[in-house]
């Protein structure tokens, strides 16, 4: 029997399911992340212009308008530049700035933690493998 193809064969089956369960317990976090990405500005619902689900996405407990709706529906903001117009309407929906959204940030944090983590045991073990190979008696080659 050979242990270390054995144990690499260990390593890579509970490297999947590890990777299956990462990508299963982020994807609603990064669903959502990238949803509101596409949906643009936050306004608060009470606020609301337009019809909900033509003019504006409910998300959470703000409704999010495209760039191009959100400009006609709130002519004030006209003047400014789409840097500073994705900043006012969050702080004015209460959504601190830090949680701007990031969703390919996000998609490789979860993949550097479903692969990376694997790939450290793997290299932990073949070391530990390799010192422990120097323990064993050599053997005559007579």
């Amino acid at each position: 029997m050979n242990a270390r193809r054995g144990m690499f064969r260990l390593w890579v089956i509970f490297s999947v399911l590890f990777a299956i369960g990462v990508g299963t317990a982020s994807y609603n976090r990064i669903l959502n992340e990238f949803k509101s990405t596409v949906t643009g500005i936050p306004v608060d619902c009470g606020k609301a212009l337009g019809a909900e689900g033509i003019d504006y996405a409910v998300i959470g407990d703000s409704c999010w308008y495209p760039m191009e709706k959100f400009r006609h529906f709130y002519p004030e903001y006209q003047s400014l530049s789409d840097r500073v117009l994705t900043e006012k309407p969050w702080a004015k929906a209460g959504i601190p700035l830090e949680k701007h959204h990031h969703p390919w940030k996000m998609v490789f944090n979860t993949v550097v933690l479903a692969f990376g983590i694997p790939l450290v045991i793997l290299a932990l073990g073949f070391g530990l493998g390799w010192a422990f190979a120097g323990f064993r008696e050599e053997k005559d080659a007579c």
